[in-house]
């Protein structure tokens, strides 16, 4: 019969193998604010005992893997702030008011798990740039096929990432026609064909700019609706004197929207996904409220 065991040391059980070039030994989430006595977790009154016996564990883990000649990757857990937190912050509330901030000490791994600068990383703020965006995009998709209609999309700042959200939507292919990165005045008049009088005109990374890509793209491919985003995603501002986190966004079509956001943000990643988001939102709440046929 086969026993299981429960005891105070269960990592003195645990046996295996780690052959160089065929593995890589992948820490989770080992972060001050977890771990350390003074963290987001310990701050908030939780005993985190039962966490740090894990730290000595894994650093002699860590250690191993180094002496074999096994890469080391680490991960990290965190946000930008509570708009991003997702369900995080619906089951540990407490992280609304901090904790795990990117950028902050709190985010980084606790240094007596023994991370080493020549180390992989993986961090899921990367992971959520489209996950955080595929569930807008997916009632996008539901709209557009229920209406029978069609969209395209004219992206700057963001370098396709609405356009690869609604693509990754199954069945895309019924109302996806076509997208376009066009993050300079001769690519938007190339691709989209709107006049270089015309975005000459009109003020740099403006509403009306926008508008302009989002008319271009509708116009080019003959779809229901056009879609258009421009902005400064950072780390500095752009050379027309808005900050980072300036994003301006338009959609064209049966309903006309425009929206401007200031993140405040320099964080180049997290701009691009809030910009995501955004012009995502605004055109589903366009669909929304859209006639019918």
């Amino acid at each position: 019969m086969q026993k299981s065991y429960a005891g105070t040391d269960p990592f003195a059980l645990t046996h295996f193998e780690m052959p160089p070039g065929r593995t890589a030994l992948v820490v989770i989430d080992m972060q001050n604010d977890f771990l350390h006595p003074e963290g987001w977790y310990a701050r908030q009154g939780i005993d985190i005992a039962h966490m740090r016996a894990a730290i000595e564990p894994t650093a002699a883990l860590v250690r191993e893997a180094r002496a074999r000649g096994v890469p080391v990757v680490w991960t990290r857990h965190g946000f930008r702030d509570r708009r991003d937190a997702g369900i995080l912050a619906q089951h540990r509330p407490f992280f609304n008011k901090g904790g795990l901030r990117q950028g902050s000490w709190g985010y980084e791994i606790l240094a007596e798990c023994g991370p080493d600068p020549a180390d992989g990383e993986r961090t899921n703020r990367r992971d959520r740039l489209m996950n955080t965006l595929l569930p807008i995009a997916a009632r996008a998709g539901a709209l557009l096929k229920a209406r029978g209609e069609t969209v395209a999309v004219a992206e700057s700042s963001i370098g396709g990432l609405v356009s690869a959200a609604l693509l990754a939507v199954p069945g895309a292919s019924a109302y996806f026609v076509g997208g376009s990165v066009v993050y300079t005045r001769a690519a938007r008049t190339a691709l989209l064909g709107v006049p270089a009088e015309a975005l000459k005109a009109a003020a740099p990374a403006s509403e009306e700019m926008a508008r302009l890509l989002a008319e271009g793209a509708r116009a080019r491919l003959g779809t229901t609706w056009g879609l258009g985003e421009a902005g400064a995603t950072g780390p500095t501002g752009n050379s027309y004197g808005h900050a980072a986190g300036h994003g301006v966004f338009a959609v064209a079509g049966p309903v006309a929207r425009s929206l401007t956001i200031e993140t405040g943000s320099p964080d180049r990643v997290a701009n691009m996904r809030a910009f995501g988001v955004e012009l995502l939102t605004i055109f589903v709440a366009a669909l929304e409220t859209a006639p019918q046929k």
